[in-house]
């Protein structure tokens, strides 16, 4: 696992410390922003009718990293809770399934075990994520009236981790746990409940149990866990460190 868990969440403002006993180095933070746009006084083609759709698009992808981090903290325990019951579940289903399949005929299904395989690493991904989670983080949360609040009050690191823990763990082993329960409760169903085998239910149950769910969910939740390890946390600083705060400076302390 990676060694982030050692690194401090400064809160930026005026020294009012958020929650008890909690280790947080409390810092006056000072931001300046300088903007240096030059005015264009010829015609600028046709890029500046982008320019709404650009802007439109930052601000929902800025939005959704604050009000997905800020949600996220605030139920950290009991996502992660319930991810870990999912997995373990699909774990178990696919273990059966192995087992009846191999007894009834003496061989395994490569789906099967795929399966088990992604379900095992979700369930030990998501146990070790759950442990490295900084409660310090839901403590603020928690103390926090909005989410820009709980955004503008942790420093770079703080937004990072906040970030990282929200992604990883819903689009991550959220998602690919997801789309692994489509193949394993399918399958299931055909044997241990009546199911369709013609007409529109065969359909379904054949895309359910085909190997596209298997692979994309599979995708999602190694990349989750290959984030959890520290050669995954500095790919994830490189690729979104430093997340957006240049609106924290209007937001006044306490609001």
């Amino acid at each position: 696992m990676s060694s982030y868990r050692g690194n401090d969440i400064s809160i930026a403002g005026d020294g009012n410390a958020v929650g008890d006993n909690n280790r947080l180095t409390i810092i006056k933070n000072e931001r300046h922003h300088h903007d240096h746009r030059q005015s264009s006084s010829g015609g600028g083609g046709s890029s500046g009718d982008d320019r709404p759709i650009v802007f439109a698009l930052a601000f929902a992808a800025i939005s959704a990293c604050v009000v997905g981090s800020y949600f996220f903290a605030l139920h950290a325990q009991a996502v992660y809770t319930v991810l870990q019951l999912v997995a373990g579940a699909e774990l178990f289903a696919a273990l059966w399934l192995m087992y009846v399949t191999f007894d009834e005929e003496g061989t395994l299904s490569p789906k099967l075990v795929a399966m088990a395989l992604v379900s095992t690493l979700a369930s030990a991904g998501l146990l070790a994520a759950h442990i490295d989670y900084r409660d310090e983080l839901t403590t603020l949360a928690q103390a926090s009236k909005t989410a820009t609040q709980f955004w503008c009050g942790m420093n770079d690191y703080g937004r990072e981790l906040a970030l990282f823990h929200a992604v990883t763990a819903v689009v991550g082993f959220g998602l690919g746990s997801l789309l692994v329960a489509l193949p394993t409760g399918a399958m299931s169903a055909i044997r241990f409940l009546w199911v369709a085998d013609d007409g529109k239910g065969a359909a379904v149950i054949e895309r359910l149990t085909s190997w596209v769910p298997i692979v994309f969910g599979a995708i999602l939740v190694v990349g989750a866990a290959y984030l959890h390890t520290q050669s995954g946390w500095d790919t994830w600083l490189n690729t979104f460190g430093n997340p957006p705060s240049f609106f924290c400076k209007s937001v006044p302390a306490g609001q």
